[in-house]
């Protein structure tokens, strides 16, 4: 269960690096200052929606969903930028103050053939600015409203980007207009009419070279952001796959889909379709965050491409297995002149040729199945024993405790020597009583620095149960408490 959760979790952390890629807003020549945006209400999908995931999620036997809202608390993230204005546009010096505030999001949209996302950066940019000319002095104040878009896609081997689109909106507005003939009576008034009325024709000329100016600070720099970070999550894609331990499992392949508010993503590790039974919607529950959803049918075949049948497994392996993870120290202390003591095995485990190792995810619990048969250093060997371990888990305020229990030693075939079966029984439900501790799963899990800094304090596990063939654990991402 412990390696479960921590697989479940490092596709889980890969899921969320992809809203890494949304940070990025325009800048002056003046000092920036990022601002957490506080935690929208998640929204979760529609009935029509709904179906649809887990329809996929069935489809391959499991998934991760992440909602839309979730992925918010992480790239919903506000720059405020302020700073003085230098420039020369149609001949006039321009001289003045700016700020700009913009904020990044992330849509989802609807796509069946892989999981696409639209980054946005959408933002206002005001200036009070004033213009000379030898002939004229304009003061004039400005607002632009803007929106640079860039599409994303999940296909099954990288993440793919496109050129962003930019869009904008400007309102002018010259509101005064002086001359070196301001102090001379009636013609004054009339000259500065006429240098007001000339900035005014060529006003919609300046708004498009303000805007094309905007543009070119604010794009390259979102573009660039978003490439860079994409460019690091295709090489941790690409490292995994180079990474993945020979002989155990296929290397994945990535599935996703996405809707209005939430996307999909499935491995397959070449096992082929499974027929998994229906999942229940409160299991997923994707408006809490990202769902991690695995049928028993999928783990089973995962399962069953490992290659553990017939293997052979000392006693004292175990021991040292059980006291790594414990993070204790393997026998005892030398005496001075002689060797380290070892450990003494008493006993070989012989895993099953055929179905060694099997899981059920039932109510609130899962049943670990292990067929095997022991071998004594001395003595005769002990028929198949099949060995049901109930692993069932309790929330606490901290964690969620996994309970280990020894449900059951049976023997495969009753049939054979009822003393035989009788002491195989024994052996094995002591020696894995002795064994079988409680497993903590914290709930808090710390989460990147850059997170942080977009609100987001740490991602809390909400939900880990199993039912129906199903196993379930839900993470969500909290808020940064506000003093």
């Amino acid at each position: 269960m412990g390696e479960q959760f921590a697989r479940a979790n490092k596709y889980c952390r890969i899921a969320l690096l992809l809203a890494l890629c949304a940070h990025g807003a325009g800048s002056n020549s003046g000092t920036a200052q990022d601002n957490p945006v506080s935690l929208q209400p998640i929204v979760g999908p529609g009935p029509d929606e709904q179906r649809q995931l887990l329809d996929f999620v069935s489809r391959h036997g499991g998934g991760i969903i992440v909602s839309e809202g979730a992925l918010q608390t992480v790239v919903g993230r506000e720059t405020t930028d302020k700073g003085p204005v230098q420039d020369q546009i149609l001949g006039a010096y321009v001289l003045g103050t700016q700020s700009t505030t913009a904020r990044s999001s992330l849509d989802f949209v609807p796509n069946s053939e892989h999981a696409r996302w639209f980054i946005h950066l959408r933002g206002k940019t005001l200036n009070c600015t004033t213009s000379y000319t030898p002939q004229a002095i304009i003061r004039s104040q400005g607002e632009y409203l803007f929106q640079l878009s860039k599409q994303v896609d999940l296909t099954e081997s990288n993440v793919m980007t496109r050129s962003p689109a930019a869009f904008m909106e400007t309102r002018q507005r010259n509101f005064a207009a002086h001359t070196p003939a301001d102090t001379i009576p009636l013609v004054g008034p009339l000259v500065g009419m006429a240098a007001f009325m000339e900035a005014e024709n060529r006003r919609p000329l300046a708004e498009r070279i303000a805007a094309y100016r905007l543009t070119e600070r604010i794009a390259p720099k979102f573009n660039s952001e978003i490439d860079t970070s994409l460019v690091q999550l295709n090489q941790t894609l690409s490292q995994l796959q180079e990474q993945w331990p020979k002989g155990v499992l296929q290397s994945p392949t990535l599935h996703s889909l996405s809707t209005q508010s939430a996307a999909t993503l499935a491995l397959d590790f070449g096992s082929g379709n499974v027929t998994a039974g229906p999942i229940d919607w409160s299991l997923a529950n994707p408006q809490a965050g990202i769902s991690v959803l695995l049928s028993e049918q999928r783990l089973n075949s995962w399962l069953a491409q490992l290659p553990i049948a017939g293997q052979q497994i000392r006693d004292t392996d175990i021991d040292l297995l059980v006291n790594r993870i414990q993070g204790k120290s393997s026998g005892g202390p030398a005496l001075p002149g002689t060797l380290p003591q070892q450990p003494i095995s008493l006993a070989t485990l012989i895993l099953d040729e055929q179905r060694p190792l099997s899981v059920r995810f039932l109510e609130n619990y899962t049943l670990l199945e292990l067929r095997m048969r022991i071998r004594p250093t001395v003595g005769e060997e002990l028929p198949t024993q099949v060995v049901r371990l109930r692993f069932e888990v309790r929330p606490t305020d901290s964690a969620f405790e996994i309970l280990p229990s020894v449900a059951e030693v049976v023997p495969l075939q009753p049939e054979l020597s009822q003393v035989a079966h009788e002491l195989a029984r024994n052996v094995l439900k002591q020696q894995f009583e002795q064994r079988l501790k409680t497993i903590p799963v914290p709930r808090q899990i710390p989460v990147p620095e850059a997170w942080v800094s977009a609100g987001v304090s740490h991602v809390e596990v909400t939900q880990f149960t199993s039912k129906g063939g199903w196993l379930s654990v839900v993470w969500q991402p909290r808020a940064v408490s506000v003093q």
